[in-house]
């Protein structure tokens, strides 16, 4: 990735943007979780419970990109995809 669309990423991970988004500690779990390659199934039972049963279109896009990462991170790159897909088809903005 270029160096500048490296630094654009950097400033959207940085913005909170509106919609639903979970506490800060749920967050941080997951990301833990998801950086222990002995924890990848407690990182997909946090995935989940952040995305909810009403999905992911009303999550708020920073949130969105951070659950991509974890997965990509997680070397479940298909998965990470296709939640990107599905959560950018069901965004509606200003649903939270």
């Amino acid at each position: 990735m270029p160096a500048d669309a490296k630094t654009e990423a950097a400033a959207v991970r940085a913005e909170h943007l509106p919609g639903r988004r979970p506490d800060n500690a749920a967050m941080q779990k997951m990301l833990a979780a998801a950086g222990a390659p002995d924890r990848k199934g407690e990182a997909l039972l946090r995935i989940l419970s952040i995305v909810g049963p009403k999905g992911p279109g009303d999550l708020a896009p920073d949130i969105t990109i951070e659950i991509v990462r974890a997965l990509n991170e997680m070397n479940m790159k298909e998965a990470a995809r296709a939640f990107a897909i599905h959560a950018l088809l069901l965004y509606r903005p200003g649903t939270s």
